[in-house]
């Protein structure tokens, strides 16, 4: 019986990689929605490092919930697109697939004990251009 090999690709080696606490330039490479266990819906935004270096590429995901409780989350991501976010109006979250923004990278510990990104913070693409250029 013949054994198999495994191979990797460069998106599985930056599988894991932990960003230096701070900003990014980040892509959305992907939004799909997921069951939550309560029975409502995760989107589960997947965010890719496009700053030039060893970490272009590394990918983060950001999960938000519809319900009423953890919506509010979601509104600093799309304000950072420019969305005015306003009761009683829907939104396409979809629509952010494929645009640039800045996110601000932390670590955090799972409950599995797994150190992993965590993204926390979002503003527009270019906000951040003054701090990099003072430092």
């Amino acid at each position: 019986m013949a054994k198999t090999k495994v191979r990797f690709t460069r998106e599985s080696l930056l599988m894991g990689r932990l960003l230096d606490p701070g900003w990014y330039p980040m892509k959305v490479k992907q939004i799909n929605e997921k069951p939550a266990k309560d029975g409502s819906t995760n989107f589960m935004v997947k965010l890719e490092n496009t700053k030039e270096g060893d970490d272009q590429g590394v990918v983060v995901t950001r999960v938000f919930n519809e319900k009423p409780e953890a919506i509010g989350f979601m509104r600093p991501y799309l304000e950072a697109f420019g969305v005015n976010v306003e009761a009683d109006v829907d939104f396409d979250i979809y629509q952010t697939e494929g645009e640039m923004l800045e996110v601000y990278i932390q670590h955090r510990v799972t409950d599995q004990q797994q150190t992993v990104n965590d993204a926390i913070y979002f503003r527009p693409i270019g906000s951040g251009e003054a701090e990099a250029a003072q430092a």
